[in-house]
């Protein structure tokens, strides 16, 4: 069989050292160096990304390893993350990295694959995996297939600006039985709310969202995400 093609959409800004970071923890930890690519959204705005001693440093990734950097502009953290997806297309599974995220298993690339062809072979579904600290209660990594995203068309709703959009991802996937969770700790959340590194800037910047991010959450979630329900299969559907 043909290996899924993995794509690992890695939106940063304002955080160039945990960037090249994450670049690093990804290539290290990957095992199959061919069919994967990893592309980056950055902003044209962002003094501390867009910059000459930047850009030189992110030319070797992209001579030496499968990285497509696109620099443009946002409108938010969640416009960033769903942006560029135009880029490549010829992928199967989509993994939605951030600077705060670490994989800690060697391989994960080829774990990730192998439980996509057990459950969900047609990619019509996500999977998550316990990220150290919430467990099954959300997922804080997408890892979503090709079939699924193409029925959705992003990979957060984009009415988010920034929090409570993987609350709704994880809730949608759910009511309509397209994910399944595995507790094996493939990657951790590094996250100053799970009691790992400072707040800075950024965080403060995107945490700004929190009161009209929660009443748009809570007003979708009053709608059911505008998500149908067949009353004859008693099913939910998009």
């Amino acid at each position: 069989m043909n290996p899924y093609k993995i794509l690992i959409k890695f939106a940063s800004r304002s955080r160039p050292e945990k960037f090249f970071a994450g670049l690093d923890n990804i290539l290290s930890k990957i095992d199959d160096k061919v069919n994967y690519v990893i592309l980056v959204s950055a902003d044209v705005d962002d003094a501390s990304m867009y910059n000459k001693q930047v850009l030189t440093r992110l030319k070797h990734y992209v001579d030496n390893y499968n990285v497509i950097p696109v620099f443009g502009t946002s409108t938010s953290k969640i416009d960033a993350i769903n942006r560029d997806m135009n880029v490549v297309t010829d992928w199967q599974i989509l993994i939605n990295f951030s600077d705060d995220m670490e994989f800690q298993v060697q391989g994960f690339d080829n774990i990730i694959r192998e439980k996509f062809r057990a459950i969900f072979p047609d990619t019509n579904g996500n999977i998550f995996f316990n990220d150290g600290f919430v467990g099954d209660v959300l997922s804080t990594m997408t890892i979503m297939g090709r079939m699924f995203y193409d029925a959705i068309g992003y990979i957060y709703h984009p009415s988010y600006f920034s929090l409570f959009c993987d609350e709704e991802y994880s809730n949608v996937c759910k009511k309509l039985n397209k994910i399944q969770y595995y507790p094996d700790v493939l990657y951790k959340h590094n996250h100053p709310a799970n009691g790992i590194g400072v707040p800075d800037a950024q965080l403060t910047r995107t945490e700004g969202y929190w009161g009209v991010d929660k009443k748009n959450f809570q007003e979708r979630q009053l709608r059911n995400y505008d998500l149908k329900y067949d009353t004859i299969t008693n099913v939910w559907f998009i």
